[in-house]
């Protein structure tokens, strides 16, 4: 209690980074998981905005997630500021935690081709990013057979994206749609 009054009083006092040092020690100390989240979001508020310091919250937001792992605004905001932080290990790790929860498919559509774009450019995992892209591709989603295809064709796989191609447009029934892929997957054969 005399730390959680110590940093309200430094934060009346315009001292953030005191507050802060008060907030961290009750932390440390805090017994149960439901007072460290807490002091975990808390903390990392205060790191965010008053201290503007990405890594104090980062590493608080982790403690939160460790604490709570069903804590998924924390997993968020992880991604938010790892993103900002360009640590994109950590980015990609929890993107995989959020698609892995998301029960909106735009939304696993976006995460999906937001991670396979980390992966690929940023971490150079270009077949871990074909095998997320796939698993949502395979399940119809478009933009996901998009970013497949063109990343496939990038890391000169035209094959792979030609086969693809048949397997998810083959079994259609006859559409612009089918027709253009079914010839992109001919071309590519032919070329390869």
């Amino acid at each position: 209690d005399a730390l959680a009054a110590l940093a309200d009083l430094e934060l009346q006092r315009g001292k953030p980074d005191k507050a802060a040092e008060a907030l961290e020690r009750q932390l440390e100390l805090a017994e149960t998981p439901e007072l460290k989240t807490d002091l975990g979001v808390r903390l990392a508020d205060l790191y965010e905005s008053d201290l503007d310091d990405v890594e104090g919250a980062l590493r608080v937001l982790q403690i939160v997630h460790a604490t709570d792992p069903n804590d998924f605004d924390a997993v968020q905001r992880i991604c938010e500021l790892a993103e900002r932080s360009e640590n994109w290990g950590l980015l990609a790790r929890h993107l995989e935690t959020l698609i892995g929860i998301e029960g909106d498919e735009e939304e696993v559509s976006v995460m999906t081709r937001r991670l396979a774009a980390v992966l690929h450019e940023r971490l150079e995992r270009s077949d871990d990013a074909l095998k997320y892209l796939e698993v949502v591709a395979d399940r119809g989603d478009e933009g996901c057979r998009q970013q497949y295809v063109s990343l496939a064709d990038d890391l000169g796989k035209p094959v792979l994206a030609a086969d693809k191609l048949v397997e998810w447009y083959a079994p259609q029934t006859g559409s612009p749609r089918r027709a253009h892929a079914l010839h992109g997957a001919f071309k590519r054969f032919v070329e390869a």
